[in-house]
């Protein structure tokens, strides 16, 4: 094969991988570095999207774009399973499952000379979405407490998200005192805390005035409660 043969193959594969797929090309990252992926949310089936694990993909980058393709619009999130021995790279952690709705995804395959770890997670940004979720924003952990009294008895309850799917829970020590357990693994967070309310939605809550962050596994609220609560 002369050089300028080889460059023109070269060029027009480049070409190739540059086209934007669709219905059926959606499918086919092997070939295609910008796809649409549509995911119908009817009767509990999953778009399927062949991602490539093998080392012939390393340093390459592809978008994967779950929203919009002709009159189909998207309906669901969509999920990417990585094989055994490979990961999704994001926030500072390895994935076995990347979950994304109507975003588009940055990848870049990531390995060495013989071995194909995974992709790493470049970017992701939210396009056309039923609800307004702001910019950016980097978090261990975000969610809320709920304090309630049944029947005599004060219940805690606590709703959060980790950034990697750890575990949270919250207990009363004592009147105005509560603690957080958490696993996120390390004492070294800042933190905000905004006014407690009841859940009859009484806007008259009393607002955290104290933080005791204890390394590593937990943090204790403290609040002007009555001695009831």
């Amino acid at each position: 094969m002369s050089l300028s043969t080889a460059l023109s193959a070269m060029r027009l594969l480049r070409m190739i991988r540059l086209y934007i797929g669709g219905t059926d090309p959606q499918l086919n990252l092997k070939q295609h570095d910008n796809v649409v992926a549509i995911q119908y949310n009817s009767g509990g089936w999953k778009t399927e999207i062949n991602l490539p694990w093998n080392i012939e993909h390393s340093g390459r980058r592809i978008c994967i774009v779950n929203y919009k393709w002709g009159t189909a619009i998207t309906t669901g999130a969509m999920d990417i399973t990585a094989p055994a021995g490979k990961y999704f790279y994001e926030d500072g952690i390895a994935k076995s499952t990347l979950s994304f709705s109507r975003e588009v995804v940055e990848l870049l395959g990531y390995g060495d000379n013989s071995t194909f770890f995974g992709w790493i997670v470049v970017n992701r940004q939210d396009i056309m979405t039923n609800s307004k979720y702001g910019s950016n924003q980097k978090y261990l952990a975000q969610g809320s407490v709920t304090v309630e009294k049944i029947s005599g008895t004060i219940r805690t309850a606590i709703r959060y998200k980790t950034f990697d799917g750890s575990s949270m829970s919250v207990s009363r020590l004592d009147t105005g005192k509560y603690q957080v357990v958490h696993n996120i693994g390390t004492s070294i967070y800042g933190y905000a805390n905004w006014g407690i309310f009841d859940r009859r939605g009484d806007r008259q809550g009393s607002f955290c005035y104290a933080v005791q962050r204890i390394p590593v596994f937990f943090y204790r609220l403290y609040t002007r409660r009555p001695k009831s609560e």
